[in-house]
């Protein structure tokens, strides 16, 4: 579970990940406070919310590198960038084919979409015409 402590909000992203020394609440051992990337699987029931509320959320905690969006139904991640300055909004990068490249500058590594979708070879590729 990850705390957006102003908000005082509790979220379970799909997959975190974090520094070795990051804080994690004192009362809830589980509760990270201080995470670097988050993941979310996008699914229809959960779609608006990801791309909004949690996006903006995530966002308001300053550890907060890279907030990747997966779909599920087509090859496609939305990698949201800690823009260098603050007031600015998070850079989207839209990674829209198996040849697509990720770089996650924080954790120093870079992996293609091909990598992420291998085994789901029928998936179509990523389209931003039918994503209204």
């Amino acid at each position: 579970m990850v705390r957006i402590a102003d908000d005082d909000i509790d979220a379970y992203p799909d997959v975190v990940v974090y520094c070795e020394d990051a804080t994690f609440d004192s009362r809830f051992s589980r509760t990270l406070l201080e995470p670097l990337v988050l993941v979310e699987m996008l699914s229809p029931s959960t779609k608006n919310g990801d791309l909004t509320t949690k996006r903006i959320a995530y966002f308001e905690l300053p550890t907060v590198t890279d907030y990747l969006v997966v779909w599920q139904d087509k090859v496609r991640l939305d990698q949201f960038v800690r823009a260098t300055n603050p007031t600015d909004e998070p850079e989207l990068r839209r990674h829209l084919n198996r040849n697509s490249r990720v770089r996650l500058e924080a954790l120093n590594i870079e992996f293609s979409l091909g990598e992420l979708y291998r085994l789901l070879e029928d998936l179509p590729e990523g389209e931003l015409q039918h994503d209204r």
